[in-house]
């Protein structure tokens, strides 16, 4: 179930959501309590999305899953009333208070649904739309759409025939989503081998944000948990490029598949 949760800047101060924005943008883990009108049907591990409401920048502007069960307390809106809460991890938060992911308005019409599902009248009501059309929406919105890597794959070889269904095992590592906003935050979107920038040649709705993440050193081979270093241990490239360093193993080092490119090909995005 996906549940929306609500912000005003006239309810709840904007400098303490910013300091929960600031603190998730430096890389640490947000977990903040939040009212839910729907105490007695969400569940640890729902999905929530962070709507702010209002005359000003109405839109979405942030996500993430519940991880409590529901509890009372005193309402901070009137602390002489008691209100239901529930803690919430956030895997995404916008820079700031009035830079919303997407409007109401946009988000609704790309969803063809009323904007008055994403400004309920309480917060943590049920989004009662199409869930999966507004998780691959937002996904591909944030720069997090879920996809298989190279380095999630480690495939021995032998003889296929076509046409047969075939069950396939795929090792899908662990990847933190907030590694991979660094990263980009310090590398840029474009491809560090050939230069291509998605939102360049495919637009912005579709190519925003929209690269794969590199690790230096594949993460099969690490076959553990380990601490990122965003700068030096991961590297922007297109999904070609990605897939043609892992054409040998170990990884061709990125400035050697840049050597291979053919020059007039570099020439298009330089």
């Amino acid at each position: 179930m996906i549940y929306i949760l609500t912000w005003n800047k006239d309810k709840w101060p904007e400098s303490e959501l910013q300091k929960l924005m600031d603190d998730f943008a430096a890389g640490k883990e947000v977990t903040n309590r939040w009212k839910c009108a729907s105490h007695k049907q969400c569940n640890i591990g729902d999905r929530v999305f962070l709507s702010r409401t209002g005359q000003q920048f109405p839109g979405l502007i942030g996500s993430g899953k519940i991880i409590s069960d529901a509890y009372q307390d005193d309402d901070f809106e009137d602390p002489s009333k008691r209100a239901w809460y529930v803690l919430v991890r956030f895997d995404y938060l916008a820079k700031s208070p009035s830079k919303v992911v997407i409007s109401h308005q946009e988000l609704a019409s790309k969803l063809k649904v009323p904007p008055r599902m994403f400004t309920p009248r309480s917060s943590g009501t049920p989004c009662t739309g199409n869930h999966l059309q507004l998780e691959t929406l937002w996904s591909r919105l944030i720069g997090n759409g879920s996809m298989i890597y190279p380095d999630d794959v480690n495939v021995s070889s032998h003889p296929y025939m076509e046409g047969t269904i075939q069950q396939v095992t795929v090792n899908r590592y662990e990847r933190d989503p907030s590694a991979r906003r660094r990263c980009i935050e310090l590398h840029g979107a474009s491809c560090k081998a050939c230069g291509l920038n998605m939102a360049h040649v495919y637009g912005p709705d579709l190519g925003r944000d929209y690269i794969h993440v590199h690790h230096v050193v594949p993460l099969h081979a690490i076959k553990e948990s380990y601490e990122i270093d965003p700068e030096k241990d991961l590297v922007p490239l297109c999904p070609n490029c990605h897939s043609m360093v892992h054409q040998s193993d170990p990884p061709l080092a990125v400035d050697e598949l840049r050597s291979k490119i053919m020059p007039r090909y570099i020439a298009l995005f330089s």
